[in-house]
């Protein structure tokens, strides 16, 4: 499961909205480093990326990229790129750390006004990485838009302003590895002068954290989102940034599709160091209204050669002492793979643990996974030494990974590995 959690803003992406209350001395000065960071990003750019067929959703190939910082002429650049376009209705995708308010409840109207759909993710430069940086592989799509794209959404976030703008689409589509980041407002009141007193500025904050409150309780009504979001990022120092969870996207009508982000997908996996890969994830509702399981496969080759492949399982765990006993058996019909908790090793990745399991699999066993309109994840008790498991005992649990999207990764993943 993706916890939700405050992350300090200034590491990642400064998310911050220009509009904030006044704080405390120490406060401020974290305020004014997030500030100082968030300024050193570029204002926010436009392009139209064309990828290969289904890069940016099912029969989509062409989107419109949108990254960098709200600033106050970022409406009036958005609404010159749509009219240019005319009825050609592409769907836009953010990578921005926010900016000013007022401009992003702007762009999320226009969006509204146009019946756009609108996801999080960065546009780069297709084939580029993992050789270069994300930086540097959008950089060079910049340099020639022209070519073929490739949509990133793993760790791209729309945070703060641009969090209001995609509301206004009327399609979200946000990808089970991006990031919505909210967090409470700042309020400048430098203008006030140095001879107005404390109290006069502490009536300023309040006066106009109030007016923000309603401003921003209007927008959501409008764009018919529940009203806790205000609730959650007002819980948030304006310093970090508080990252939705998928559950919490549901419940607050941001993204309401079942299941999110079913099925296999390629991209970069952080754990282990294995590179680009097929990976698929599984987010299992525990019993008593405790956290929900996860379970990451992972289908990857370590040095690129023909036949050279791994199959990996990550399972979340609350702490070392708590790490699965059961075996997992991934198969597709009568052919699959069986992980044992021996020889297991655990592995952080952000603020969650993971227990992880690794067998080499073949060529075949990887057109068989990924080729199959559905792979199974069993669990079993493990076996005993020297003997073999019941074929008439049903698993303590099982799940499902359907194949949408299986023929296109697979497609990417071979080509990847068999260079």
């Amino acid at each position: 499961m993706c916890l939700a959690r405050a992350v300090n803003s200034i590491g990642r992406t400064a998310a911050v909205f220009l509009v904030g209350s006044a704080a405390s001395a120490w406060a401020a000065s974290e305020a004014e480093l997030a500030l100082a960071a968030l300024n050193k990003i570029p204002p926010m750019e436009f392009m139209i990326a064309k990828g290969a067929p289904d890069a940016c959703g099912t029969g989509c190939d062409s989107w419109i990229a949108a990254e960098g910082r709200i600033v106050p002429g970022t409406p009036a650049r958005l609404r010159a790129v749509l009219d240019k376009l005319g009825k050609r209705n592409l769907p836009i995708f953010f990578a921005s750390p926010g900016g000013k308010t007022n401009e992003g409840l702007e762009i999320g109207r226009m969006l509204r006004q146009r019946r756009m759909t609108a996801g999080i993710g960065r546009a780069v430069l297709a084939n580029c990485m993992p050789a270069k940086s994300l930086s540097d592989c959008g950089k060079e799509l910049r340099e020639k838009p022209d070519n073929e794209a490739t949509l990133w959404t793993k760790d791209v976030g729309c945070n703060s302003a641009c969090a209001y703008a995609i509301l206004g689409a009327v399609k979200r589509e946000i990808a089970p590895t991006a990031l919505i980041g909210v967090h409470a407002p700042h309020f400048d009141d430098s203008a006030l002068g140095q001879s107005t007193s404390q109290r006069q500025r502490d009536l300023f904050a309040r006066a106009a954290e109030k007016g923000f409150q309603r401003h921003i309780l209007a927008y959501l009504a409008e764009m018919k989102i529940d009203r806790a979001l205000l609730d959650l990022s007002l819980q948030t120092k304006f310093e970090h940034a508080y990252f939705l969870t998928r559950a919490e996207m549901f419940d607050l009508g941001i993204d309401r599709r079942e299941p999110v982000g079913a099925g296999w997908h390629f991209g970069y996996q952080p754990i282990p160091a294995v590179g680009n890969a097929a990976s698929a994830v599984l987010r299992i509702e525990a019993n008593g209204g405790t956290a929900a399981k996860r379970i990451v496969l992972i289908l990857s080759c370590g040095s690129r050669q023909r036949g050279n492949f791994t199959l990996s399982a990550l399972q979340q765990v609350a702490s070392s002492s708590d790490r699965p006993a059961n075996e997992l058996r991934v198969s597709a019909g009568k052919i699959g793979v069986t992980l044992t908790p021996a020889n297991s090793f655990l592995a952080w990745h952000k603020n969650d643990l993971f227990e992880i399991r690794q067998r080499s699999a073949t060529l075949g066993m990887a057109w068989t996974l990924l080729g199959a309109s559905a792979v199974t994840v069993a669990e079993w008790p493990v076996a005993e030494p020297g003997t073999r498991r019941d074929q008439s005992d049903a698993p303590r649990a099982q799940y499902s990974i359907p194949g949408e999207r299986a023929p296109e990764v697979l497609k990417t993943l071979i080509a990847y590995c068999t260079q």
